[in-house]
């Protein structure tokens, strides 16, 4: 369990990387001192919970953890977090609430498949960066980043689990 905990505190801190490199590539005035607003739309409540539970803490963490040392070039992360509930609808919503009332500079979600590609055309359409935690495969696209463990190395691992654990032949 320790070690399924390490691996998700890694994959989140990619996320969290990849996201902030984003940024600095972006660039900004060096004296800015304005929050760079980032949006998360996860699974809180419903049948993903087990899943946007402890990547809101993880998120929350990370990001704590770089405005403690200063922020990214001075400048405070600021999170705002929206719970779809499991459904991609609601993610959808979330997403177009984050980006256009927030002013959001890119978008982490969702924790689900679903929610996650009910975001892809919105964050498209918006010209905002998706970071998405799901394990999706999609067809490479401008906007969208894919940082996670896709379903075809993800099977491989359930395989050799089932066949060394209970014996599966």
């Amino acid at each position: 369990m320790r070690q399924r905990f390490n691996i998700f505190m890694k994959g989140l801190s990619l996320i969290v990387f990849t996201l902030l490199l984003f940024l600095s590539v972006q660039g900004g005035s060096p004296g800015a001192t304005e929050p760079i607003k980032i949006g998360v739309v996860l699974s809180i409540t419903g049948r993903g919970g087990f899943l946007g539970t402890p990547e809101k803490e993880a998120i929350t963490v990370v990001v704590e953890g770089v405005n403690r040392q200063g922020g990214l070039f001075g400048r405070p992360i600021e999170l705002f977090f929206e719970d779809d509930q499991s459904n991609p609808t609601n993610s959808a919503i979330a997403a177009t609430k984050l980006i256009r009332d927030k002013r959001v500079s890119c978008l982490i979600g969702s924790s689900l498949v679903v929610g996650t590609m009910a975001i892809v055309p919105i964050c498209e359409q918006e010209e905002v960066p998706q970071i998405a935690p799901a394990p999706i495969t999609i067809p490479l696209k401008k906007w969208i980043f894919c940082v996670p463990v896709t379903d075809y190395r993800l099977g491989q691992r359930m395989l050799n689990f089932a066949v060394e654990t209970f014996g599966a032949k």
